[in-house]
Parts: C-alpha cells; structure tokens; sequence
C-alpha cells in the first residue's frame, strides 16, 4: 500500500506516525464525549505518554505485518483513524475506525476501509470483521456500506465504561464465489 493517499477536498489516509502524537490527543480530547459513547479506550486518560505507547505498539505491528493503523487528515490535521489488525495464520483481520464529530457523513471512514480491505486482499486475507455496540448506527452504516453481513449479536460483549452493550459483528468474506 502507497501512503499517503489523497482523498481530495484536503483529505488525506496517512500511515500514523509518532509526529502526529499531539495532534491526535488534541483532536480525541477535543471530541471525547462523543468518543466515549462507544470506545473503551476513550475513557482512558488521553496524554501524549499514553498516545506514545500505542502509536510505537500499532507502528511495530505494521512492520511485522500484523497491522495496518492509519489517520485520516484533513489539510494535515488528524480527524479520525482506520486501523486493521491482521491474524495471518487465520487469513482474516479485524478493521476499527474512529472520525471526530465534524467529519461525519462525508464517506471518509467508509473509503479509507475501501482502501484497507483492499490492501488486505492483497496480503491473502480472506476474511475480515468489525465488531462494534448494536446502538452504534453511524458505525452500523460504514459496515453496511462496505457490504459487511452480521454473523451474530453477543449480548452485553461490547463493555463501555460500565455499560454492556449488546455487541455486533460484522462479516465480509473477501474470497471470491
């Protein structure tokens, strides 16, 4: 996969970097209420340290294959991320995304899945699932879009800051037939 990709309009899907660190923070802090709906890691305390250690954890997954984490930017500035984590021995891998409030509704998550599946199919993976809280519509949507099918509810799976919610994976098989 070549990054970063031009999204138009400003928009950008970039290899997420230790660079963007301060930047991220400032865009999960400025928006965290909304986040923390339905992001665990949202009720974490969002620092620089803390970003640190997940951007160098996720950056040492991708040299070892067993991740794809980007940002999505707008004119530069991070507003959301897609990560895929990748299970070679299984041929599949599981896609997380995230976009600040303002960003919302204009199709940006949904191409930059587009984009990962794609870089996904070219790895061999064969399967891949988002998982995410029933009453998530907006996330719901972005699967939909992408053609992922529910394979099953876990009732109360999907813990957020205390609450169960009911949790839906979806599927979508990248195997032709």
């Amino acid at each position: 996969m070549q990054l970063p990709v031009d999204l138009g309009d400003g928009d950008r899907l970039v290899l997420r970097d230790l660079p963007t660190i301060d930047d991220v923070v400032a865009t999960v802090t400025g928006d965290i209420e909304r986040i923390r709906r339905y992001e665990a890691w949202a009720h974490e305390k969002q620092s620089h340290e803390a970003m640190e250690r997940f951007t160098r954890f996720l950056l040492t997954g991708y040299r070892s294959g067993s991740t794809i984490p980007t940002l999505i930017t707008h004119d530069d500035r991070p507003v959301g991320a897609v990560t895929a984590r990748i299970d070679p021995a299984r041929y599949s891998a599981e896609l997380g995304y995230w976009i600040e409030g303002g960003h919302e509704g204009r199709g940006l998550v949904t191409r930059c899945c587009e984009i990962l599946i794609a870089e996904l199919v070219s790895r061999g993976v064969r399967r891949v699932v988002i998982r995410t809280a029933a009453e998530n519509e907006r996330s719901l949507a972005v699967a939909r879009r992408l053609g992922f099918a529910i394979e099953k509810i876990r009732p109360g799976a999907f813990p957020v800051a205390g609450v169960n919610h009911d949790e839906v994976s979806l599927v979508r098989s990248l195997v032709a037939g």
